[in-house]
């Protein structure tokens, strides 16, 4: 076999089970057998974990490869920001750093002994929180002030399905159209204008408002444009 194969648990439990130190060498068995010498050498190594290894034998790993975890309390943490977003709240990485501080203090203290000094230990939890939320697919975003909550818009927006279609559950879909429309802005004004210093920088009201039309979308209920 060549040297990079891929093996498996099953042949690497009957490769070592196989191999008879008093009989051969390890470099001749692991050449013999097309298997790598570092490979082999790590093999023997684990020899007692492979060989009692309950996994499936058509399996490539022994497990335990995945990202170890950031935070010990990450699942904890985690619900925190999904929550704190949910009730379209502020969220910051200090935010995280004051709920480690608050909940996790212990494991806190634990970690910072061993920094050069508080800031360093400082920037570095911020570091860690800001690699926490990026592998749970937070981003920094400029936020939008809302007039109403999320799971008020929600319900409203359930409870009008659930009307709709009690009321209109027997009209073909395609014979229901959506209609959306959008204010399309064209000719916008500039921000600013040349003005001499110490004049005057008023510009005529008309020209201070850009030109408006409105565009409407509509699609069928069964996915197909109208």
């Amino acid at each position: 076999m060549p040297a990079n194969t891929r093996w498996n648990n099953g042949e690497r439990r009957h490769l070592l089970a196989s191999f008879d130190p008093a009989t051969t060498s390890s470099k001749g068995y692991s050449r013999a057998h097309g298997i790598d010498w570092r490979t082999w050498r790590r093999w023997l190594k684990d020899k007692d974990k492979i060989l009692k290894s309950k996994l499936k034998a058509t399996k490539a790993t022994l497990g335990g490869q995945g990202r170890k975890p950031i935070f010990p309390f990450g699942a904890e943490l985690l619900e925190f920001m999904n929550n704190v977003r949910n009730e379209e709240h502020y969220l910051t990485h200090t935010h995280m750093v004051t709920f480690i501080k608050t909940h996790h203090m212990a494991w806190l203290e634990a970690y910072l002994v061993n920094k050069k000094s508080d800031d360093t230990g400082y920037f570095s939890l911020l570091r860690l929180c800001q690699r926490f939320s990026a592998r749970h697919r937070f981003s920094q975003q400029v936020p939008v002030e809302t007039k109403m909550p999320q799971a008020d818009m929600t319900q409203i927006r359930d409870e009008f399905a659930a009307s709709f279609w009690s009321k209109f559950r027997m009209t073909d879909t395609s014979d229901i159209i959506n209609v959306d429309e959008t204010s399309v802005y064209y000719d916008m004004p500039p921000g600013k204008t040349l003005a001499k210093i110490g004049g005057s920088s008023k510009v005529d009201k008309t020209q201070k408002h850009s030109d408006r039309m409105t565009a409407v979308l509509s699609i069928r209920a069964n996915g197909m444009y109208a």
